[in-house]
């Protein structure tokens, strides 16, 4: 016997109502999980914690925007401190960032999720070897600073080892992906550094454009390249037609793409100034910094105070890394732009016809350095990568090389095989001697001009835009770094490695490197824009930025003739763009296309 239709009807209503309720139930069940988790995962900021490594007690004192406060007898129990608050609060963000620079990121996020150009970064990254540099340049520093470091390390340690820690959701989301095998590894020195040389990689890089200049060559040709980049130095014609023959046999726009990852992205647009006592109100120097990196989440800056006998340094820190990166310490303040160094060449290798594991130089053939790197790949296969390097440095088309690709055909006007040249990258950051991260943290510690140049000779890179001002009413710039001198060329496009005509032949010396120290108008302003006059004798870049910021800057700072502090807040809040001013004007003599075109160049109140 059929039910009847009503019933059917309340049938399927009911179970209809049933199923929502328990979705709903579990929803709210997942929800209130959820909830307490993340609750449970956030840091304890009271408590007492009992701690190896420290030669006094630390307190750590959180304001009302949970600002830490490190109190501390000594610097090296300052960093203790502050890398103890830094894990408790970032420390995912802090895993992320060694482990891009180890190349490890595919160990613990699986490919099979994200996509396959994790792989890719890590290829990259595994390639150019940073860790391994971070690694070497711990001894390239004087005892105090790798004891700052190990410091550091020791606190970031103290919250790792508690057993009962709960590492965030995010970290929690990886273990189980892991299936419970993920616990984060003890953090080491090298750890630090290599987020130095993570930033140094994008704020000085220029390699990337290199490549993308090599493209647009076989494009559009030498004349259209030469048209865009205007290239200088000797015999530069034949040298971009040599270049573009030896390299036909690389897959350009492959290896480009393949090395984009956020580590190799270049970053700019920095403001800053400094007014001496003549522009304030106070009588007293005027230092202003907004420093813009890629907008992430979380930022890339960490405020701290570090406090201790002989030294009060507060400001903007970065997790991972020991220092008060900008800031003031009661004496001197600082503040950075990026100088868009060109500290990063490649150079197109020969490869020796009679023996492939032999590259050619000026004095004959030389043997490949070779390393092996496995790169383990969390729900998949590891992945081998044979890595060479010369002279000048890693070759970076080896980051692309398949095993189970077949090589690409002989190429039949030059005779050569793909394997017969071969890009390698030379670049200050890949310097295993690099002591930056020393000469960054010693800046804090300056309490006057000539400490403070002492500290920036330690800075091999980035190479940045450095400005100061102290309590005595001194002002200044430097812009420290290893600049390089090339024999021939200026960088802007790859070179070729075998002749030496293009190497590098040393560093400009620190004491020619820009720097003005209380300049006679009082105003220093920099926005990314050339910091050198077109008669400084040393090349440092071609890739400055548009100079619309810094000019705006300079115009705002001169309509008043003393300025209060926050007249410094409004100036970097305003919003006027020069570049708008010049170019819209031009825009609106067009022609409109359409209707919402002549919209915008009909006059207000039409």
């Amino acid at each position: 016997m059929r039910a009847p239709p009503a019933m059917i009807m309340v049938r399927f209503g009911t179970g209809l109502a049933k199923f929502v309720a328990g979705a709903g139930l579990a929803i709210l069940v997942f929800l209130v999980g959820a909830y307490f988790h993340v609750r449970g995962a956030l840091p304890p900021y009271s408590g007492h914690v009992e701690a190896a490594g420290l030669k006094a007690p630390v307190e750590i004192l959180r304001d009302r925007n949970a600002v830490p406060h490190v109190i501390a007898g000594s610097i090296e129990d300052a960093a203790f401190g502050l890398g103890y608050v830094h894990a408790q609060d970032r420390f995912w963000q802090m895993e992320l960032m060694r482990r891009l620079g180890q190349g490890r990121l595919a160990e613990i996020i699986p490919p099979a999720v994200v996509g396959s150009g994790l792989v890719d970064t890590d290829r990259t990254m595994r390639g150019l070897g940073l860790y391994r540099q971070a690694s070497e340049s711990v001894n390239a520093l004087s005892p105090g600073t790798r004891t700052l470091l190990e410091s550091y390390a020791a606190g970031v340690n103290t919250w790792l080892k508690d057993d009962d820690q709960q590492y965030g959701l995010e970290l929690t989301l990886i273990k189980l992906l892991s299936g419970g095998r993920y616990r984060p590894e003890p953090w080491r020195p090298a750890d630090s550094l290599v987020w130095g040389k993570l930033m140094a990689l994008g704020l000085d890089g220029n390699w990337r454009a290199e490549l993308l200049r090599l493209r647009l060559a076989r494009k559009i040709g030498d004349d259209g390249v030469k048209f865009l980049i205007e290239p200088s130095g000797d015999n530069g014609d034949a040298t971009l037609s040599l270049v573009r023959a030896a390299t036909r046999g690389i897959d350009l726009d492959r290896l480009f793409r393949a090395t984009d990852n956020v580590a190799t992205e270049k970053r700019e647009a920095s403001n800053e100034w400094v007014l001496s006592g003549a522009h304030s109100v106070s009588g007293k120097p005027l230092l202003a910094n907004d420093p813009h990196l890629a907008l992430t989440f979380p930022g890339v800056w960490y405020l701290a105070r570090l406090v201790g006998p002989g030294f009060d340094i507060r400001g903007a820190s970065s997790p991972g890394s020991p220092a008060i990166v900008l800031g003031h310490n009661g004496t001197i303040g600082w503040g950075f732009t990026t100088t868009n160094l060109d500290s990063q060449d490649l150079f197109v290798e020969r490869v020796d016809p009679t023996d492939p594991s032999r590259y050619i130089t000026p004095d004959g053939a030389r043997p490949f350095t070779v390393r092996e790197e496995t790169i383990s790949v969390l729900w998949g296969d590891p992945v081998a990568l044979r890595v060479r390097q010369t002279r000048h440095g890693v070759v970076i088309d080896d980051f692309l090389s398949r095993p189970d690709e077949p090589p690409p055909p002989a190429l039949a006007p030059t005779g050569l095989t793909p394997a017969g040249h071969v890009l390698a990258l030379q670049a200050t950051a890949l310097d295993g001697a690099d002591t930056s991260g020393e000469g960054f943290a010693r800046l804090g510690l300056a309490q006057n001009w000539e400490e403070f140049q002492m500290a920036a000779r330690k800075i091999i890179s980035p190479m940045q835009n450095i400005v100061y001002a102290d309590t005595a009413g001194n002002t200044g710039l430097i812009s420290p770094a290893r600049v390089p001198m090339r024999r021939k060329g200026d960088g802007s496009m790859p070179v070729p490695g075998w002749t030496g005509e293009y190497d590098w032949a040393g560093f400009v010396p620190f004491d020619a490197l820009p720097r003005a120290y209380n300049p006679a108008g009082g105003i220093l302003v920099n926005a990314n824009a050339r910091v050198v006059p077109d008669t400084y004798r040393y090349f440092i870049s071609r890739d400055w930025a548009e100079p619309y910021r810094q000019r705006r800057a300079n115009q705002l700072l001169h309509e008043v003739e003393r300025h209060p502090v926050y007249g410094m807040i409004a100036i970097q809040a305003d919003n006027l763009s020069l570049d708008a001013v010049e170019m819209v004007p031009l825009l609106l003599k067009s022609a409109p296309r359409n209707q919402r075109a002549a919209r915008v160049h009909a006059p207000a109140g039409h």
